[in-house]
């Protein structure tokens, strides 16, 4: 079967939603957080929950993709767990060859300017997918867990703001078609990591953590502006 007869199905197609659901989200806590009665963290909770149940739809239709390149040969209850697997780890098929899984890539031009061009979209891989259902599943937890920790906090509201924020960095980061796109949701959850570090910024080791954290983090992004060095093969 060639990769153009692979299956995709809607949740592969649209998982640009994932990051966009909480971002979306962030905007609604700011807007009206303080007017809900939970102040905002319902909100949250729901944007990763919604984000969640499509990573899971994005997971199921990529093991079927998987399973279709490989032919179908592993059947049974535990095909999924194989299919997972295969889609991170490709195996060898009986002549000694890797199965290869193209990835579902999306891209829309956002803004153009001679030769230079600038958009956004998705690269759907097997690490993307498992990354997805990581991120999506731990802030879910993170988001019911801080109800609790932050309850009655003055800054209720902007701590559930920052943590939905940080979320869709990161999905932004694990979605990323292009490099411009990666360091986008890097630098979220960069300032985001600022605001929560800093919570608490009247206690001054609050403040002085959260600015370490900001400035060592910034001047690590230097790295990513640097084109990678081409290996031996590239170079012959």
């Amino acid at each position: 079967m060639t990769a153009a007869t692979l299956p995709t199905g809607w949740f592969l197609e649209n998982a640009w939603l994932i990051p966009i659901i909480p971002a979306i989200g962030f905007v609604l806590i700011i807007a009206l957080g303080k007017r809900l009665p939970a102040k905002g963290s319902e909100i949250g909770i729901a944007s990763i929950g919604a984000s969640l149940v499509l990573a899971i739809g994005a997971t199921y239709q990529w093991i079927d993709r998987v399973s279709s390149a490989g032919g179908g040969e592993y059947a049974g209850p535990i095909s999924g767990v194989f299919g997972f697997a295969r889609s991170i780890f490709p195996s060898a098929s009986e002549a000694g060859t890797e199965t290869y899984v193209e990835p579902v890539i999306k891209s829309w031009t956002w803004w153009q300017s001679g030769g230079l061009e600038f958009g956004f979209g998705q690269h759907i891989d097997g690490l993307a997918i498992m990354l997805l259902l990581l991120v999506t599943f731990i802030s879910l937890l993170v988001q019911i867990f801080s109800t609790e920790y932050v309850s009655g906090d003055r800054r209720y509201t902007h701590f559930f703001a920052a943590l939905t924020l940080f979320s869709a960095g990161m999905l932004v980061m694990v979605l990323a078609e292009n490099m411009i796109q990666l360091i986008l949701g890097w630098e979220i959850m960069g300032l985001c990591s600022f605001m929560l570090i800093g919570h608490w910024w009247e206690e001054q080791a609050n403040s002085r953590a959260a600015l370490k954290a900001f400035f060592t983090v910034r001047v690590g992004d230097v790295g990513l502006l640097f084109p990678p060095v081409a290996d031996e093969h590239e170079r012959a």
